[in-house]
């Protein structure tokens, strides 16, 4: 019961056994630390950690090799030989391979014959050839190492329901995690982008986690870390050269260079100092009452005040203080149109009388029966005014935009008609005067 989980899950296929010489497992030296763990906390103690789960997409050719190498520890550049190598030689053979083979060539070469069994057509160079899980646990963790990665690599079965073609436990760094490679084939299509999603699909999926596996193991979830504003942060840097100034023989200008690095994150420099950030001043929030009593803004030029004079307005006796603005733009009142002028229909028509009459002329004539008497318009306002009924108009003259009736202009006669008809006129007159009688043609006799 101390082997590998790969040769306990499928032991059907031959290229997915790891023998027992080429990866140990590490059950014994976990069993080793947990006492040590356990034995630093106390009886029986247990320290809460919070839970560590990263995913990314691989793009690019060849791409799962190359992952698949770096997981099975068969890039040698990576082995310690290069400085500042993080990986302990020496602690590769703690590693042990949970899914898929042992090889990077053959983890590929799986991956590319699934695609090929489900009909996958070329990909681009962009396309999302894998996705890559990370779980990983703090070092020195009380936690049972084996279960808690079998655990883990089983939730990612099931929440995403795709082959996992790799997952390999790595021992031989700082902190003990677990890399799973996902192949995102679905119904014959390559939906990585689609699998992994945006910022509410990975929310989910680190809620699902948590509560599915990292509750049961004690690991608690990581709070939103907002970034502190630039006041707080301008507070903080304060707070900071003061006590350093009060305690310290620096002078202000070198207090200040060496307060400039941490103007982007000061929280390091106060926990260094024993200070604690300011607190964040909260904003109060914005109600419906006070979002609808909030005092507006005039607009500097409302909707249709310009430079010219807006349309319909005639501003040359009428202040500019004066002009009324309603909420559609400038409101104003419809112009008066005179009335049409009658066309004269002939040209011996003679000229209209002059309108200098006098008020003897006008007193001595009676007035017309077609014409009513002139009466004072100030003594009968009402007289202004002209009756009309809803009879007297055809349904297409009301205007709906003005509620008025509009009154249809007389037809004029066509300006040809009226030059023939002044022509005829003009050379009836000139006939009658310089042209003589003419005689009746004789009669002829025709003799048989």
């Amino acid at each position: 019961m101390h082997g590998c989980a790969s040769a306990m899950q499928r032991p059907s296929r031959e290229a997915r056994i790891v023998p027992a010489g080429a990866h140990r497992c590490r059950h014994s030296c976990r069993r080793r630390d947990t006492g040590r763990a356990a034995g630093a906390g106390g009886m029986g103690a247990r320290m809460t950690h919070a839970q560590f789960l990263r995913i990314k997409k691989l793009t690019g050719k060849a791409i799962i090799e190359v992952a698949a190498r770096h997981n099975h520890r068969e890039i040698l550049a990576e082995l310690g030989a290069a400085s500042g190598g993080h990986i302990d030689p020496a602690r590769v053979g703690l590693n042990c391979v949970l899914r898929g083979h042992i090889t990077a060539a053959a983890v590929a070469s799986e991956a590319q014959a699934l695609m090929d069994d489900a009909g996958v057509k070329p990909l681009k160079r962009t396309a999302v050839l894998a996705l890559e899980i990370i779980f990983s646990l703090p070092p020195q963790s009380s936690i049972d190492h084996d279960r808690f990665f079998d655990e883990s690599v089983q939730w990612a079965e099931r929440y995403f329901a795709v082959p996992v073609i790799s997952a390999i436990v790595h021992n031989d760094e700082a902190a003990p995690h677990c890399h799973v490679l996902l192949l995102p084939l679905v119904d014959g299509r390559m939906i990585g982008s689609d699998l992994m999603g945006g910022r509410a699909k990975l929310q989910a999926l680190q809620a699902d986690f948590h509560a599915q596996v990292g509750q049961r193991h004690g690991l608690t979830r990581q709070a939103v870390q907002k970034r502190p504003s630039a006041a707080t942060r301008q507070q903080a840097i304060d707070s900071a050269f003061d006590v350093l100034e009060a305690n310290s023989a620096l002078s202000a200008a070198v207090l200040l260079a060496l307060l400039v690095p941490h103007l982007n994150d000061p929280a390091p420099l106060l926990l260094a100092l024993g200070l604690t950030m300011p607190a964040e001043k909260m904003k109060p929030k914005d109600t419906f009452i006070g979002i609808m009593t909030r005092p507006c803004t005039p607009e500097p030029k409302p909707i249709g005040i310009g430079k010219r004079n807006p349309i319909g307005i005639d501003d040359s006796n009428t202040p500019k203080n004066e002009l009324s603005l309603s909420c559609v733009g400038i409101g104003f009142s419809a112009p008066s149109f005179p009335a049409p002028a009658e066309p004269q229909t002939s040209a011996s028509t003679p000229p209209p009388a002059a309108a200098t009459t006098t008020a003897s002329a006008a007193d001595t004539e009676p007035p017309q029966a077609d014409q009513p008497a002139a009466t004072d318009d100030t003594d009968k306002p009402a007289d202004r005014f002209t009756r009309e009924r809803d009879s007297d108009h055809c349904a297409d003259e009301w205007n709906p935009d003005t509620g008025e009736w509009i009154t249809p202009k007389p037809a004029k006669p066509p300006h040809k008609a009226n030059a023939a008809a002044a022509v005829r006129v003009a050379f009836g007159s000139i006939g009658k005067a310089s042209r003589p009688p003419q005689r009746p043609p004789a009669r002829r006799v025709m003799r048989c």
